[in-house]
């Protein structure tokens, strides 16, 4: 009788996948996750270029956001060798500065904005102010109602255009 058994063992079959079954789920899996690797690289990349930008921009914007405030807010704007200065109730006193790759704005702190300025170009009257006059004069500056200035982000450039509207008594009074 444990003979019948035992041979009974032997001729059933055990389910099972071969080994070329084996290689090519492999394969495939080998394929999907190198597909799956290929897209999350091209999002995280795509997500890093996005949020560099997209910091950029509010740069660009709180810059964009103070100097509209502090030419409304001004009485009186001069340019001078150092940079532009706006007067406010003749004792505030807010300054920008250009320097490369920088543009400094000190006033009760001091706010820097990474940002590439190819074209800084004040003017008054509708006259711009040339560097070689501005820079030609060490402690006299400029009276100032307008300025153009010239972003560089990535490889596109943004004008930005501010103006201020003197009053006769403030021109009277400088």
């Amino acid at each position: 009788m444990n003979k019948g058994r035992s041979t009974r063992f032997y001729r059933s079959q055990v389910k099972a996948f071969t080994l070329l079954e084996i290689t090519l789920a492999m394969l495939i899996s080998a394929i999907v996750l190198g597909i799956a690797y290929s897209a999350f690289s091209i999002v995280t990349k795509s997500l890093t270029r996005f949020e560099k930008r997209n910091e950029a921009l509010a740069t660009l914007n709180r810059l964009d956001e103070l100097l509209r405030k502090d030419f409304y807010r001004s009485d009186y704007i001069g340019v001078d060798s150092l940079g532009i200065r706006f007067v406010r109730d003749s004792t505030k006193v807010i300054r920008y500065c250009l320097i490369p790759h920088f543009l400094i704005r000190k006033f009760d702190r001091v706010d820097s904005f990474p940002v590439e300025i190819p074209s800084f170009t004040p003017s008054f009257e509708g006259t711009e102010l040339q560097a070689e006059e501005i820079s030609g004069h060490s402690r006299e500056d400029f009276r100032v109602d307008g300025l153009s200035v010239k972003v560089l982000l990535d490889s596109d450039t943004i004008p930005y255009r501010y103006t201020k509207v003197y009053s006769a008594q403030d021109l009277i009074h400088r």
